[in-house]
């Protein structure tokens, strides 16, 4: 109902729409159960047929479908149409239904379709059961293809399936082409027609029957039918017209056209154009009487029919094999040009134009004019002699364009005759006329290929700066250098006249000041003033100065060139490539090259002949073009050219193919890059020349091309993405330097600098002016005060800004109001405070964001070298300033992590470090907090799948494990989150023990009842300690808890260093070991007492000092503070106060033990100390 009022549809038509809504509404798992269900029960298809063909049909047809779901769909239908007769006749009523309503307004979805339906059906009908419906089938299939390549025009995948849909059939199903052969009897069926024929050249030759009644057919219905065939029927016989022999053209093709050429010329001129195209008959025969028809149909006077005749004469030109048949071809198309023709006089200039435009297309098809020469002469002769003659400008101007093609085809072009018609050109008043007899010029000496140094040109060069065009030319490029914005065009096609005739004669010279970037003939304005054809030249131009004179040349050429090389027409563009390869050996050029790539990539405001695309104030490059032109500078190593790019050339070129409009055009252009370089480097090993200062280079490079360490930037990114490529592609050879730049990046000594109070101007929550947060007007009470206690109420920094205002001293500007000059002094220090903020946060979020590409481009190394990320990364989670930006990158790198379960919840376990590091200590309950929670059970979940996760995870998720269990509150995660625990404390794992430990202690104290839990785990832990870990296994001697101390000597004797004796001597293990040795529980000091054995030094009378201010610091963490050695001293408390009698005695005990032992030596030191 909805939809009905909605759209204003019919009940009817809301009802199906409902209907199809539904169908759409079944995911594949019903669809498959349908197909078992066809499979078990025999008949229930048979009973169910049209409700079953209703729904596959309009599920087939629905738009709202996806892909799988249409595979369940055929699948489905194809299994019923195999066991149940009764639904295949459900589905053949169907289809033929439908197709009766005809195919116009099907869409390619909808059509596809529908003739994957009508050929399951053709594969699964039978003769017997169905012949009349075999016969529709076949039609509506014709149909359907004709539908969807008048859709498609014959391109695309769509088409591609439904023709392949086709030819599986026959290929599947051999029988099959004898039906469809039966129905190209009865009915025309061009695309049923192309696919037989198809199948039967791949499997064998082309049956004579067959190819009787496919030439009748194409005789009839294409050749001579007298209405438009469209142009997709045309190209379904491509395939066949090859099959047609010489007695077949003479008999029955050439006279059908012959017949309608003169009945209908439109009609059969695509069809003849199709076969001239395709056929492999020589026609020289026929070309007499052909003829004066194409030169009508080229004198047309629709540009179409225009262009169509000129592609007949250029392809039949191509299946001439004699030349006495193409020289009298030529002859009568030159005579129709002057009009001396016996076809009939031309009756305006226009008839003149496409006959020239003709006359110089048949000089670039695809003829074999080796041994043709007398042709090319005289068409040449002809064409001069008529350009003296023509006057009107838009037919001189395409004679010309003729006549440089067809001179191009000449050894030695510059003749008497041409010279003189060149000349007259060059003398023309008119500028168009002139510029083109300068292109006619360069075309007879480059025709239309790409840029090259051939000795054949210079030597044609040389016969053309020896005739009266030279000096012509030379006067041209002195008149050019000296008005460059007046004769721009002119003066590029005269210097590169001059550049090439420079080759083959060295006394000629090029004006040095041809290029300049401002005002010269070579520069980013003439890109932008000259059309395509004289940007072509204008890429011949500059080849062609470096080539004669690299030195001079070179700098600003290279620049322009990679500005030509990035131009929107890709023949140009092309052209410029071509260029870049003759010099991309020289080092210098690729350095400019590619800096000259990286000035017109990243401009705010490029040229606008390279702006493809306009949104709002950006701008796209041609990304494809400019991943082609950095490719085109990396030289390929062999054995005479041994070179490899540099760190800055790999560096821009690494940054380029990194831009966001390459990255559009190309996503993998990374990878294409990485293969180049595989190709030109001399090892198969890739990163092996880049390593060391190579790499440190390379590194520094990109980070000042992405302006990494200047703040915030558009190109962050593009750095970020390319040092992770980097990372990805160089492993550890690049890893140092990287580490170093990130490390930089991510420099927070500046932001753990700044002071509560400095956030909180920044973030406009408090005030500068006074030290104090009170909320008066701190103005007047400068103003209500006087002299030197006025100014005290101020801080310092305001203070003394308002005294070098003048409010202590007597001028003019001291009698200023005191509250302006207050509230202005405030709001500079709050702006230069905001001001310094702001750079902390620019320089943070920039190396957080280039973090983040790192993790997301490198996610295998970046999970190696986690704990260095984290460590970075995790203190700025609980940051004012950038602790949201900090959230982003640790949910980036909690992806890296392995194993995938932890990945795919970066989002909770990133939250869970966030809380960890805003508050290091839980104080209530856990479990309460959803993430830490989660995070917990997934670690454990994973622990007790693989027995332990990797390093690199542990020690990400270890901050979130320490919160866990540093809560006071008991709850069910500290049995998951000791599970994690104990699973690592293995010796070899590379882990933050030391922390381990101290938890481990921290857990004892706080929770007694699982002593012997955290007893053998702090057990495990104390098994891989080595002595640098130490001094956290010993803190554990200084609890007040007697379970602490007796768990951490039990411990200490499992540490190898102390248990194996090779502890080297120290006086922080010794006192340490010396103060346990008297504790006041027995069994603890006995423990210790073995422990003191373990220690292979003893604790002579030089150790007296360190143990005395050890037992110190040991009192003055409980509360104690020790003056002299008298026993009773040992009790004078501190501010605090004692809080452990049981220390005290332990101090006490120690102190008398230490007296004892040490002697006078210790007591004269002691008392000198205190």
């Amino acid at each position: 109902r909805l939809v009905a009022q909605t759209c204003r549809i019919t009940s009817t038509d809301a009802t199906l729409f409902a209907h199809m809504a539904t169908c759409s509404g079944r995911d594949v798992k019903c669809w498959d159960e349908r197909r078992s269900k066809i499979e078990a029960e025999e008949g229930w298809l048979d009973e169910h047929a049209q409700e079953m063909c209703g729904e596959a049909m309009a599920a087939l047809l629905s738009s709202q479908h996806h892909r799988d779901m249409q595979k369940a769909v055929k699948r489905a239908v194809e299994r019923g149409c195999r066991t149940s007769p009764a639904f295949l006749k459900a589905c053949t009523n169907a289809l033929v239904k439908h197709l009766k309503r005809g195919t116009e307004g099907l869409t390619v979805r909808t059509a596809t379709a529908l003739l994957w339906w009508s050929v399951t059906m053709l594969k699964y009908l039978d003769k017997e059961m169905a012949k009349a419906a075999i016969g529709m089938v076949i039609q509506g299939t014709d149909q359907l293809l004709n539908r969807v390549w008048t859709l498609t025009q014959g391109r695309g995948g769509p088409w591609k399936a439904a023709k392949g849909a086709l030819a599986n059939l026959l290929w599947t199903q051999p029988v099959m082409a004898t039906e469809l052969q039966d129905a190209m009897t009865k009915a025309f069926l061009p695309f049923v027609t192309s696919a037989l024929v198809d199948h039967k050249l791949r499997t064998g030759k082309l049956p004579q029957e067959l190819k009787d009644h496919v030439l009748n057919t194409y005789n009839t219905q294409v050749i001579g039918t007298a209405r438009f065939t469209m142009p997709g029927v045309i190209q379904c016989f491509d395939t066949f017209v090859p099959q047609i022999t010489q007695q077949d053209f003479a008999e029955v093709v050439f006279p059908s056209i012959m017949r309608m050429c003169k009945r209908s010329q439109e009609t059969v001129m695509p069809a003849f154009l199709s076969f001239c195209k395709w056929t492999k008959l020589d026609i020289s025969n026929y070309v007499e009487d052909v003829l004066p028809a194409i030169l009508l149909q080229i004198r047309h006077k629709d540009e179409d029919q225009q262009r169509l005749g000129v592609d007949i004469l250029c392809s039949l030109a191509a299946k001439i094999v004699d030349s006495e048949a193409l020289a009298n071809a030529m002859s009568s198309l030159i005579k129709l040009l002057g009009g001396k023709s016996k076809e009939g006089k031309i009756k305006n200039w226009v008839e003149r134009l496409s006959i020239a435009d003709a006359v110089g297309a048949v000089a670039t098809a695809e003829v074999s004019w080796a041994g043709r020469v007398q042709i090319i002469e005289d068409t040449v002769g002809c064409l001069a002699l008529f350009v003296k003659d023509e006057m009107h400008e838009e037919v001189l101007i395409h004679c010309y364009t003729s006549l440089g093609k067809w001179m191009y085809l000449l050894k030695h072009p510059y003749t008497e005759t041409t010279v003189a018609a060149l000349s007259k050109g060059l003398k023309e008043q008119r500028i168009a006329v002139r510029k083109q007899t300068l292109s006619c010029i360069v075309h007879s000496l480059l025709g239309e290929e790409r840029f090259t140094v051939d000795a054949a040109i210079g030597e044609k060069a040389k016969a053309l700066s020896s005739t009266s065009l030279g000096p012509e030319i030379q006067a041209l490029v002195k008149q050019a250098v000296s008005k460059p914005n007046q004769y721009r065009s002119e003066g590029i096609a005269a210097c590169l006249l001059l550049a090439i005739s420079k080759s083959g004669d060295s006394t000629l010279s090029v004006p040095v000041d041809v290029v300049n970037q401002e005002s010269g003939l070579v520069s980013e304005v003439s890109v932008q003033k000259l059309s395509l054809l004289e940007v072509n030249m204008l890429v011949y131009l500059v080849g062609w100065l470096m080539t004669v004179s690299f030195d001079e040349f070179a700098g600003q050429s290279t620049r322009l060139l990679s500005l030509l090389t990035l131009y929107p027409d890709c023949s140009i563009a092309h052209n410029a490539l071509s260029v870049v390869h003759q010099f991309a050996g020289v080092p210098s050029f690729r350095l400019n090259f590619l800096r000259g790539l990286w000035e017109w990539s990243t401009r705010v405001q490029p040229p606008s002949v390279l702006v493809t695309h306009h949104e709002e104030q950006n701008y796209n490059i041609n990304g494809k073009l400019l991943l082609r032109s950095v490719l085109a500078v990396i030289p390929r190593f062999t054995d005479t050219n041994q070179q490899i790019l540099s760190a800055n050339e790999l560096s821009m070129a690494v940054v380029l193919v990194h831009l966001p409009s390459v990255q559009k055009h190309h996503a993998r252009s990374w990878h294409v890059l990485v293969k180049t370089l595989h190709a030109s480097l001399p090892t198969s090993i890739f990163p092996s020349p880049y390593v060391g200062d190579v790499a440190s280079s390379l590194v520094t490079a990109v980070a000042t091309l992405a302006c990494l360490e200047g703040g915030r930037s558009p190109l962050n990114a593009v750095g970020g993405h390319a040092l992770g490529n980097l990372l990805d592609a160089f492993g550890d050879d690049i890893w140092p330097s990287i580490s170093v730049l990130v490390e930089r990046l991510l420099n927070s000594a500046e932001h753990d600098a700044l002071t509560m109070r400095e956030v909180g101007v920044w973030s406009g929550h408090s005030s500068v002016l006074t030290e104090s947060n009170s909320s008066g007007n701190l103005g007047e009470q400068v103003v209500g005060s006087s002299g030197r206690k006025g100014l005290d109420v101020l801080r310092p920094s305001i203070r003394d800004a308002l005294t070098e205002k003048g409010i202590r001293s007597g001028n003019k500007q001291g009698k200023k109001d005191p509250r302006e000059l207050a509230l202005q002094a405030q709001r500079d220090e709050e702006e230069r405070i905001k001001c310094h903020i702001d750079e902390i946060r620019d320089s943070l979020a920039s190396g957080l964001a280039v973090t983040s590409l790192i993790a997301q481009a490198a996610p295998l190394p970046t999970f190696v070298h986690l704990d260095f990320f984290a460590e970075l990364v995790h203190p700025l989670l609980s940051s004012s300033i950038v602790g949201d930006l900090a959230l982003r990158c640790m949910r980036q790198l909690c992806s890296c992590v392995r194993p995938p379960v932890l990945a795919n919840a970066s989002f909770d376990t990133s939250l869970a470090l966030k809380e960890t590091c805003e508050h290091p200590v839980c104080k209530g309950d856990p479990s309460n907090q959803a993430e830490i929670a989660k995070s917990i059970s997934m670690m454990a979940t994973c622990c007790k799948d693989a027995g332990q996760l990797p390093s690199q995870t542990y020690c990400l998720m270890f901050p979130v494990l320490k919160y866990t269990l540093s809560s006071p509150v008991y709850s069910s995660l500290h049995e998951s989150a000791l599970l994690v625990l104990s699973s690592h404390t293995s010796a070899g794992l590379l882990i933050p023990r030391s922390q381990a430990v101290l938890l481990c202690y921290h857990v004892l104290q706080m929770m007694p009842t699982l002593t012997d839990k955290m007893l053998a785990v702090l057990t495990d832990l104390c098994e891989g300690i080595d002595e640098s870990e130490l001094d956290s296994a010993l803190e554990g001697l200084l609890s007040e808890h007697a379970r602490v101390r007796g768990a951490a000597i039990r411990a200490l004797e499992y540490v190898p260093c102390l248990s194996g004796k090779f502890v080297q001597r120290s006086q922080h293990i010794a006192c340490r070991l010396w103060l346990a040795m008297h504790d006041v529980e027995e069994k603890n000091a006995e423990m210790a007492e073995r422990l003191w054995d373990l220690y292979p030094y003893g604790l002579g009378p030089e150790y007296g000092t360190l143990c005395f201010a050890v037992l110190a610091q040991f009192s003055r963490v409980w509360g104690l503070t020790i003056c002299g050695l008298d026993v009773s001293s040992v009790h004078c408390c501190s501010d605090r106060g004692c809080k452990s009698p049981k220390i005290n005695r332990i101090i006490i005990s120690s102190c008398s033990a230490l007296l004892t032992e040490c002697g006078l030596n210790l007591v004269g030191t002691a008392c000198s100390n205190s």
